[in-house]
This record gives structure tokens, C-alpha cells and sequence, in this order.
């Protein structure tokens, strides 16, 4: 996704996060430099919970919920380093528009 490889956590992934399992995520397991993930914001390790307020489980739940956001402004939650994340970003692509 936008050159990032993305990770639905499971098991006791959740507490590298300091999350519980109910508050769900899906990992940004590697952004490579210059990749448009980057370049919007997001950091290796960064964990995506909710889009415009819809809670994200997995992967699918990500992307279905971006498709949905279309064009408009997106305001993405979650966690980075153990902190609350928020990005609020004027749009994302689904693909690398590059």
C-alpha cells in the first residue's frame, strides 16, 4: 500500500503497541524511503486504528474504508512509539500516484 507493507497484529503483537487486542490495527511493517506512504507522513512501525473514525482490524478493513473516503480529506489514528497518532492528511491515494 503506497509502497509500505502493511501487518494485521495478532496475538500478543498488540502489547508491543500498548493497545488491546479489542482496539484492533494494521502495522506499517516497512515504509521505504521515498515511497508516497512516506511521504505522507507515516513511519515504519506506525499503527493505522481508524480512518475518518472507522475502526480498521486488518488490512482489508484499511483499504475498504479508504475506497469508501474516495477523494475527500482523511484524518488516520492510531499509534506511533506507544503515543497517539494522528495524521490529518488532504487525501490518499489508494496507489502509488507517483
Amino acid at each position: 500500500w503506497l509502497g509500505a507493507k502493511l501487518h494485521t497484529l495478532v496475538g500478543e503483537e498488540f502489547s508491543a503497541y500498548g493497545v488491546q487486542r479489542e482496539d484492533g490495527g494494521v502495522a506499517l511493517a516497512d515504509v521505504p524511503a521515498g515511497s508516497a506512504a512516506e511521504e505522507l507522513g507515516f513511519q515504519c512501525g506506525d499503527l493505522i486504528q481508524r480512518v475518518n473514525g472507522r475502526k480498521v482490524s486488518c488490512a482489508a478493513q484499511l483499504l475498504e474504508a479508504l475506497t469508501q473516503v474516495g477523494d475527500a480529506p482523511v484524518t488516520i489514528r492510531g499509534v506511533r512509539d506507544q503515543d497517539a497518532l494522528s495524521l490529518p492528511l488532504p487525501h490518499i491515494p489508494l496507489k502509488d500516484e507517483r
